[in-house]
């Protein structure tokens, strides 16, 4: 049940400290410890509710989206931030736990795929990248002479390859300047 409690409460015992310390001493099976909590919640809610009642504009949070706001983002599915923000009530009212887009949480590093999956997709990135060189092979079918890709030679190049020496870069550390 604790648990459980924890969850609903969260937003709750976030602000109220007491609470959530009095909720965490009580064990399964000790329900005056329970009703003890219930009491305590009830009289944070009512002091809250008083406050709501006495400034309501203290509570009203300038980060969630206006009517309008939300019209021009219904195509918008890239993050959960928006949904959580539309889902925001006061602290007294039991919230939704919105859990984070698939994509955000590999973002952010909370959820790995599994290998099955990273084989999937390394063996997609394969198939695109030899579709790519098939379409490319039929292009110059099509045109008729190769594009050649690679530049031209420089005179220094040409002289190294008639030499038969390798041509050593200079490390960077190496290098004098001035």
């Amino acid at each position: 049940m604790q648990p459980h409690l924890f969850h609903l409460l969260r937003p709750l015992v976030a602000k109220h400290h007491h609470i959530r310390n009095a909720l965490g001493k009580s064990r399964a099976g000790d329900i005056p410890a329970f009703e003890k909590v219930l009491q305590m919640v009830e009289a944070a809610v009512k002091k809250g509710l008083l406050d709501y009642e006495a400034d309501p504009a203290k509570y009203e949070d300038a980060d969630l989206p206006n009517q309008e706001e939300q019209k021009e983002n219904v195509n918008e599915d890239e993050s959960s931030v928006a949904t959580v923000k539309a889902c925001k009530r006061p602290w007294w009212v039991c919230q939704p736990y919105v859990r984070p887009l698939l994509k955000e949480a590999l973002e952010k590093g909370s959820l790995t795929m599994s290998k099955k999956d990273k084989r999937k997709l390394e063996e997609a990135a394969v198939s695109e990248k030899e579709r790519s060189e098939e379409e490319e092979e039929e292009e110059v079918k099509r045109v008729g002479s190769p594009i050649d890709k690679r530049r031209e030679t420089t005179e220094r190049e040409k002289v190294d390859e008639e030499d038969g020496l390798e041509r050593r870069e200079m490390p960077k550390q190496s290098m004098v300047c001035g």
